[in-house]
């Protein structure tokens, strides 16, 4: 963890007989917020709403359609959102994803015909068309 103040009196060029003016005090303790600040994690990227993710499952025609094809992963999903110009991650996906699992609104299965190595990756599809439908609205 980082001593802002300490920062703050490195980049003011103060020293410990600083600290017993006032004014210098206030300016680094400014000095320290700005730096904090400055070092805070911002959010990156699109928002991303169940909703979307919702709308986006519902365009895989092996999600709810056509109980013969394969339903979308979440990589598929992913890439939706990305080719449709939008900057968020898998994992925001993901979570999404398991909420909608959480609640038995949509199911999961492994995908068998997976080619590499690793896991198999899963496919979702629709379980529960009624809460789904209340979703998308």
């Amino acid at each position: 963890m980082a001593n802002y103040k300490q920062m703050a009196m490195e980049q003011l060029s103060f020293t410990v007989a600083d600290l017993r003016n006032p004014e210098k005090v206030a300016q680094i303790k400014q000095t320290a917020a700005s730096l904090k600040e400055a070092d805070r994690v911002k959010r990156t990227g699109d928002r991303l709403t169940q909703r979307q993710v919702a709308l986006a499952l519902n365009t895989f025609p092996g999600f709810a359609e056509d109980p013969d094809q394969i339903g979308p992963t979440i990589q598929e999903v992913h890439s939706f959102f990305v080719e449709d110009g939008m900057d968020v991650k898998p994992s925001a996906v993901r979570a999404h994803i398991n909420n909608l699992r959480s609640e038995n609104i949509i199911g999961a299965t492994e995908v068998m015909e997976h080619e590499g190595k690793g896991r198999y990756p899963l496919f979702f599809f629709l379980t529960d068309e009624d809460a789904f439908n209340e979703i998308i609205g």
